[in-house]
Parts: C-alpha cells; structure tokens; sequence
C-alpha cells in the first residue's frame, strides 16, 4: 500500500512585506497565483502569447507549472491537468498599509518541483509590479520549506533546499502522532464535490472517502506510479456531528475575462468506521487537498 504515497512534494512558505498601502482582493490565492503566471510569461514566452499553434508549447514553463500533463491519463480526465500545484492563502485583508506583512504557500508535486526557482523569480518580479487592482508593490522578505529550512532570505536562494520529500514520510509522520481513534475532519476552506452525479450539499462519508482516493490517484498519475483507479475502502463510511454552511468566493479568471463564484462546504464532521487501510489516503488529504478547485487552495481539511 506505501508505494502509493511515493509522491514527491514540495511546500513553500512565502513571507512578503508590503512596500507601500492599498486595496488587496479578499480572497488572494487568484491573485498571486495570476501574478506569478503573469510575470512568467513576460520572462519566458517567446511566441507573444499566442498558444495554439505554438511549435514550443509542450516546453512552456508556464504550461509546465501550471498544467503539467500526467504520466498516466484516465479517461474521466477532460481538461488540462493542474495536479502539479495549489495554493493556500488564509490571510482575507482587504487593505493593507506599508510594512504589512503576508503569508500564503505554495505545494509543488512531481516534476513540477524542478521549477520552483523559476517560481521565486516571478514572485519578486511580481512584486515590483505589485498586486491588486492597485498595484500594491511588496518584497519578498524570507521563504521556508515545509521542513523550515530557509530557502530565500530576501537575497540569497539556496538552491539545494528546494530539494523534495515524499508524501509517504508526512503520512507516517501523521499516524504516529494519531493520539485518539475519533477523527474529526475540519474544512477550512471549501470542498467543492460531484458525487453520484449531483454536487453534495452536507458532508457524506463515502463521498469525502472518493474524493480523497481519488485525489491520490491522480498525484500518483502525475508521477507514473502505477496504482488501482478504484477501490472499495471507502464504502460504508458515514459522518455524525456535522456543522456544514456553504461558501461561496469571487474570483476573476482572466481565461473568461470576467468574475467567477465558486462554491463548497465549510464545516466539520467526526468521520465513522473509517478503517486501518484508510487513514494514510485520509491524512495525505490534508497536503494534498481534495475536490474540484484544489489548485485554487479549495479542499483543505485538518483531521483533529
């Protein structure tokens, strides 16, 4: 069963620090994860923007990054995969003044790992163009990767720590601190699913199981491992004490060149007659995220 947690993962944790004041976007993640794109194409792209037809676009590090194809495609898979990445921004300021600081992550899987300092240089150049209907300039003052090495202390980069860890060792490390047989499953952002066929409206147990299977599916696909598209562990697992609201966040998609809602559940649940088998595809949920909308930091639960 371990062989289907050798998914290579890197997490980074920006600091950045306002250079000026202004209006921010509520909801971030859009935002930075627009700005990045931005500024990787000013550097990278050679053909002026114009994607199809473009002879070098299996090479394009923006399409490398952001829509990095899988080694391995199922037929339910119609778009463009973005398994490759997803951010995580719980900071919802709408201004901030001069000397603010901000945090957000950013989690990088499989070959997609190899172009984090590509990564770093859009986001510094990202801030001297600035972010939000206002341009609000910042810097980026320190990044840290998920074992707290320092990677960027605002002037040097260390390269070798962009180096990977597998998502096997962080579910190891998750059940070893497991002090209690209840599991109570905690969204902090929305879970936004189709199950049988339908959006769900509360949490279902074997709806969440799916979609945590699923998504741990699709990370191996990305890597080219090998593994069984479905599986039964999920059946019969049900939810008590749920406390569920539906969420709803704006963002503006320039593919659309307008405004998107996007909707989930927010809430939390204690999870019932979860089995030994299931627990490692439900703690890599938690670095991996679950549900549509995941690259967008959607699906983020805590199991406490």
């Amino acid at each position: 069963m371990w062989e289907n947690f050798n998914i290579r993962f890197l997490k980074l944790n920006f600091r950045i620090k306002f250079t000026e004041g202004g209006d921010l976007p509520q909801y971030k993640v859009s935002a930075i994860r627009g700005g990045i794109g931005e500024m990787l194409l000013r550097q990278n792209c050679i053909s002026n923007r114009i994607c199809e037809g473009c002879s070098f676009r299996d090479e394009c590090v923006v399409e490398r990054i952001y829509y990095h194809p899988l080694k391995i495609t199922p037929e339910f898979v119609q778009d463009k995969s973005n398994m490759g990445y997803l951010y995580e921004c719980k900071d919802f300021r709408t201004s901030v003044s001069k000397g603010d600081i901000l945090r957000f992550s950013m989690l990088l899987m499989g070959d997609v790992i190899v172009h984090a300092p590509q990564i770093l240089q859009a986001l510094i150049r990202f801030g001297e163009i600035g972010i939000g209907k206002n341009w609000v300039k910042f810097k980026v003052e320190k990044v840290e990767n998920h074992r707290g090495e320092v990677v960027f202390d605002g002037k040097n980069c260390e390269n070798t720590r962009f180096a990977p860890n597998l998502v096997s060792e962080y579910v190891q490390s998750r059940m070893n601190s497991r002090k209690s047989k209840k599991l109570q499953v905690c969204f902090m952002t929305p879970w936004t699913q189709k199950y049988k066929g339908k959006f769900i409206k509360k949490f279902d147990g074997e709806a969440f199981a799916d979609s945590v299977y699923r998504r741990v599916y699709l990370a191996n696909c990305m890597e080219g491992n090998e593994m069984n598209q479905y599986n039964e562990i999920f059946k019969g697992l049900s939810v008590s004490n749920q406390e569920v609201k539906e969420r709803e966040i704006s963002r503006f998609s320039s593919t659309h060149n307008r405004k998107i809602d996007l909707k989930g559940l927010i809430g939390k649940f204690t999870l019932e007659n979860a089995t030994e088998e299931f627990l490692p595809y439900l703690y890599a949920g938690e670095l991996l995220h679950v549900g549509k909308n995941a690259s967008m930091g959607f699906g983020q639960y805590k199991v406490i």
